[in-house]
């Protein structure tokens, strides 16, 4: 991701890594960059930036914690 003065450049989907040395030392180009550019799924999950889709999200039964033990018995079925 690439900044100047006024501009940010939206990362390309998939590239969220809280585990880089950029992000570490400044966060903000990239959180402003992810409001801008909406939901991304990366890492295994999604990141969520802006208010009305964490809600959505909150509502949304397919987000809940109660599918993890299923979800947990499948991947654990395909490794035995």
């Amino acid at each position: 991701m690439s900044t100047n003065a006024n501009t940010i450049t939206t990362p390309k989907k998939g590239l969220f890594n809280p585990l880089t040395r950029a992000f570490r030392e400044n966060p903000y180009n990239l959180y402003a960059a992810l409001r801008q550019s909406g939901p991304e799924f990366s890492m295994g999950m999604w990141i969520l930036t802006k208010y009305a889709d964490v809600m959505a999200v909150l509502r949304d039964g397919r987000f809940s914690s109660a599918s993890v033990p299923e979800i947990t018995e499948k991947k654990m079925a395909e490794f035995s």
